[in-house]
């Protein structure tokens, strides 16, 4: 939506809103009858009483609107409004979903219910229907493009019915599939949201897919191996390595099993090497020591174009200790079903989506990855679903029309994520700021990314794995990673809310690391700052390491240019 807030009128319909609550909210369940802006869009709606929504603890008494959407032949969209019967913060907050999707969202929409907002979600069109949907490209469009903007027009709509005036603000956030529903909103249906929050989005998704396909042929080394190429202990002779060559650049703690910016490591596998004589668990052997060089490395087709870039250092393999919580994608185990994981991702994500877009074949194995064709099976991928008008790619860097009407955006990226990769993230964000120069015709990189920092935030997050958990701070909230107290400077939603509210930008966000990364028990182990990129976060030493406060975000744009060079080999094709 437009940002009301700002004008007179916003003010005048927000007053007039106040008004209108108590006398809309008797009427919920006549909302079924109201005309929808999404064709063919069926209803119902239900009052459920304070506290009786199982599965979901001290939810106030609201508005429970459930919908299926179906403008196209074969869509199936479904989606689930809440609007709170009383206490309306006079905002909207719509949540993402995550992989192959296919159910609402309901513990994010229960999160910004107890905030006040009115909050909506959708399946994206898939529930009922996984793996199958993917040989259906209207469905992979419904999941990819449609589902969430449609279900943002119809939300607004039930809101406005509903509460007698249009909420004030209007934000979105999401992570994983998330991430990149957040930067299709951004990029495609910039009118849709005031505020935008997107944590570890595949811009490129075509390509991530392909990189994971990619790094699971790398780790094994063979479908028939029964033990990978780089196997538990050879990821931990590498985390090790890279630990003692690169642990104390930029940031990072003695105590600290992570890097604090990986852009600064350039450590070699090959000092590890096995020497003659050397004891070979203790070591890496050649085959292990060109496998990692290959994960580090981007990936290439046969022309020498660019595919996608390599995995950053400081993430191979989970510490010993951990203290996470399973299922965090972090290390590279989660790329080889031999040596369980505590997630595989080929199964339940990589399988289904190679063999659905790709070949159209959902019995497509694990076996087939070593067959894959990086060239022109990517080439195949790229002319489904990477160009044209099924494009499903968030690619485009021109961001004029968000920032034109007032829009901001913070977006946020796991270091240790392996299921989207860091480096095309930051490098997607590099990109604008070449854009940005451009566009506004600016003499340096650094007025370019100064113009960016205006509506539009990045913040890397040193030992986070994918959306959340990771031995680094990881709690900053959002839709998928609650906990932290909910002010803007510990979490996510709240910053852009003030930004967009108050035009006040996140200069930080304190993100808190949990005893076993459950924020439930309350046990704060430490916290540390976020700082948008490309700062980083530096110990001002003195002072308890544990505590944020002895942190200060750091100018690092010794890499800057460089990374823009960089991302122009990714972000280089035309946009959508």
């Amino acid at each position: 939506m437009k940002n009301a807030g700002l004008t007179f009128a916003g003010v005048l319909l927000a007053t007039t809103a106040l008004g209108c609550i108590s006398a809309a909210a008797s009427n919920c369940d006549s909302l079924s009858g109201i005309p929808l802006p999404v064709p063919n869009t069926t209803i119902t709606a239900q009052e459920v009483p304070a506290g009786s929504f199982m599965g979901q603890d001290n939810l106030p008494a609201f508005c429970r609107v459930v919908g299926i959407s179906k403008p196209r032949p074969t869509s199936n969209i479904g989606f689930e409004v809440w609007m709170p019967i009383s206490g309306w913060n006079h905002k909207f907050e719509q949540v993402g979903n995550g992989g192959l999707a296919g159910s609402i969202q309901y513990g994010g929409i229960a999160i910004a219910l107890r905030q006040g907002y009115a909050s909506a979600s959708t399946d994206d069109g898939t529930a009922g229907d996984i793996p199958d949907f993917l040989l259906d490209t209207n469905k992979v469009l419904d999941w990819r493009i449609n589902a969430v903007h449609e279900t943002a027009e119809n939300s607004q709509a039930i809101i406005q019915a509903f509460y007698g005036g249009a909420p004030r603000h209007a934000y979105f956030t999401g992570c994983s599939k998330g991430g990149s529903e957040a930067a299709t909103e951004m990029q495609r249906f910039p009118d849709d949201f005031d505020g935008i929050v997107g944590g570890a989005t595949a811009f490129y998704s075509t390509h991530n897919l392909v990189r994971q396909v990619y790094n699971i042929v790398t780790v094994n080394g063979s479908a028939s191996n029964t033990t990978p190429v780089l196997d538990e202990n050879a990821l931990t002779i590498l985390h090790n390595g890279v630990l003692d060559a690169c642990g104390r650049q930029e940031g990072t703690l003695q105590t600290d099993i992570w890097l604090n910016d990986p852009r600064d490591c350039h450590f070699n596998p090959q000092v590890l090497q096995c020497k003659q004589g050397q004891n070979p668990s203790t070591c890496l052997s050649p085959d292990q020591v060109a496998a990692a060089q290959k994960m580090y490395e981007p990936l290439y087709n046969a022309t020498g174009q660019e595919i996608f870039p390599g995995e950053p250092r400081g993430q191979e393999a989970p510490p010993a200790n951990p203290n996470i919580a399973s299922g965090n994608l972090y290390g590279w185990q989660g790329f080889s079903p031999v040596e369980p994981p505590a997630f595989w991702l080929g199964g339940p994500l990589t399988l289904p989506q190679i063999g659905g877009l790709v070949f159209g074949d959902l019995n497509y194995t694990y076996a087939d990855f070593f067959n894959f064709d990086f060239t022109n099976d990517t080439a195949m991928l790229d002319a489904r679903y990477g160009s044209g008008p099924n494009n499903y790619n968030t690619i485009n860097t021109d961001l004029r029309a968000f920032e034109n009407r007032g829009g901001k955006a913070i977006f946020y990226h796991g270091w240790g994520d392996i299921l989207v990769y860091p480096k095309a993230g930051y490098q997607y964000y590099d990109s604008v700021i070449t854009a940005q120069r451009a566009e506004k015709g600016l003499g340096s990189d650094r007025e370019a990314l100064n113009a960016t920092e205006n509506f539009f935030r990045y913040f890397m997050v040193p030992g986070m794995g994918h959306c959340l958990s990771g031995p680094g701070a990881n709690v900053f909230n959002g839709a998928n990673n609650p906990g932290n107290p909910q002010d803007p400077e510990h979490d996510v939603v709240a910053a852009v809310d003030r930004w967009v509210d108050q035009g006040i930008p996140p200069a930080k966000i304190i993100a808190t690391k949990f005893a076993d990364d459950v924020p439930a028990n309350g046990d704060v182990a430490f916290t540390r700052p976020l700082c948008p990129y490309p700062q980083v976060a530096l110990y001002k030493g003195t002072g308890n390491p544990n505590d944020a406060a002895n942190f200060q975000c750091v100018e690092d744009n010794d890499d800057l240019s460089t990374d823009i060079q960089e991302a122009g080999k990714l972000y280089s094709i035309p946009s959508q």
